[in-house]
């Protein structure tokens, strides 16, 4: 019951179902792309666009070290290489 309620934030259990597709999701989080257009009229050089989520930044708050953006902010997406 505590890791349902860590998981998905209720404390009721209702189904554990619930609780193994939260867990589920956590290890494996999907794709989305960066469709972040660095041509567009003000924008950064390393900016990022969730495909998914549509989540946009526009900062190095979140760009890692490697110069890549391996995961997507908000969504936690695993962003996919753009040679893939």
């Amino acid at each position: 019951m505590r890791l349902h309620e860590a998981v998905t934030g209720s404390e009721d259990f209702p189904c554990p179902q619930e609780t193994m597709a939260a867990i589920a999701d956590l290890i494996d989080r999907g794709e989305c792309e960066n469709v972040y257009d660095e041509n567009e009229m003000g924008a950064c050089d390393n900016g990022f666009e969730c495909s998914v989520c549509g989540c946009r930044v526009e900062d190095e708050e979140h760009y890692h070290v490697s110069g890549e953006w391996n995961f997507c902010p908000k969504c936690g997406k695993r962003v996919r290489p753009k040679n893939e």
